[in-house]
């Protein structure tokens, strides 16, 4: 223990000040109000890079027009949703609140922070008390890590399911699909778990679908914080026996891409090509036998995904290929 350290198991308080305190590993608040105490001020961390020069974003709840000395801590092996902790004082700044009481947090450390550390903060009033350690983020991690996202036809509606292994931050997900209007839209949001660092599984259905039509869907998973981010885009088909349509090959491709067909009579196709953001980029007409393939020129594509709908007579296929 040196000269100005001094290791605690925890402190239950009515009011105090301290200033870069080290509390950890002690099971339980490192910084506890007792009884009817108003705690000095709340502080929320939402986001915290991590380099040698970190930034670490938040909000603040504390008195009007109020300044607070907010302190940073990083922890090796804290839980984020657990005890509010703060193992080594990395960096402090200065907020101020505005007459609702709310300051945003948006700091730049000069200690290095590594992927995984848990960074926690204080907030205290000049001269006065300190407030608990706030809840911690993972700096570098992703809001969500996900398992799986996948589509299965069942009959006459299709079934979607994902897994996350971890959630951080997590308010939920939209669940988009690619419409005729080639947009995409909002069909369905399912709440997420905001903190949790095991798996959790999701499920919905979509019964608004029709058979021999593929459907395409992709996750966009919402912060607390409105930040958000796509998953993969997966696809489905209820199949009927009249006709199928298979998938393009090869895929990445860079001059051609193939697609087999099989149906009952001869077709006259329309092949529609959108980009990534639903813009048309070109239509072709063939003209297919009863097994047949065609063959795609996309040599004049600039690299990227691209939707391709199938149209005959009263059917509709979607597909999708990369150009390289």
């Amino acid at each position: 223990m040196s000269d100005d350290q001094i290791f605690f198991t925890g402190i239950e308080c009515e009011a105090v000040l301290l200033s870069e305190i080290s509390i950890f590993s002690n099971g339980s608040k490192g910084i506890n109000y007792l009884g009817n105490q108003t705690p000095v001020a709340i502080s929320f961390l939402t986001d915290v890079t991590t380099g040698t020069t970190p930034n670490v974003q938040g909000t603040l709840n504390g008195n009007p027009n109020t300044d607070y000395v907010i302190e940073f801590f990083k922890n090796f092996n804290a839980n984020p949703s657990g005890n509010h902790e703060g193992e080594i004082f990395v960096g402090d700044d200065i907020v101020t609140t505005d007459g609702t009481g709310a300051a945003n947090i948006n700091t730049v450390l000069n200690e290095s922070i590594n992927v995984n550390e848990v960074v926690t903060a204080t907030a205290k009033e000049a001269n006065a008390n300190t407030s608990e350690f706030s809840d911690g983020v993972i700096a570098g991690a992703l809001p969500i890590e996900l398992i799986s996202f996948v589509a299965h036809p069942i009959k006459n509606y299709i079934h979607l399911s994902w897994l996350t292994a971890t959630e951080i931050n997590n308010k939920g997900f939209y669940i988009e699909k690619f419409n005729s209007q080639n947009n995409w839209e909002s069909i369905a949001f399912v709440n997420g778990k905001g903190t949790k660092l095991t798996e959790t599984q999701y499920l919905l259905n979509d019964k608004n679908v029709m058979i021999n039509q593929q459907y395409f869907y992709r996750l966009r998973q919402v912060d607390f914080d409105g930040r958000f981010e796509y998953s993969k885009i997966v696809s489905a088909k209820i199949n009927s026996m009249r006709s199928s349509v298979g998938i393009f090959y090869p895929n990445p491709a860079n001059d051609f891409s193939n697609l087999d067909f099989d149906s009952k009579d001869d077709e006259n196709i329309v092949v529609e090509v959108f980009d990534a953001l639903g813009q048309k980029v070109f239509t072709k007409d063939f003209y297919l036998e009863k097994r047949g393939q065609l063959k795609l020129p996309i040599s004049n594509l600039s690299p990227g995904e691209f939707i391709v709908r199938i149209s005959m007579d009263d059917l509709t296929f979607v597909r999708k290929f990369i150009k390289s």
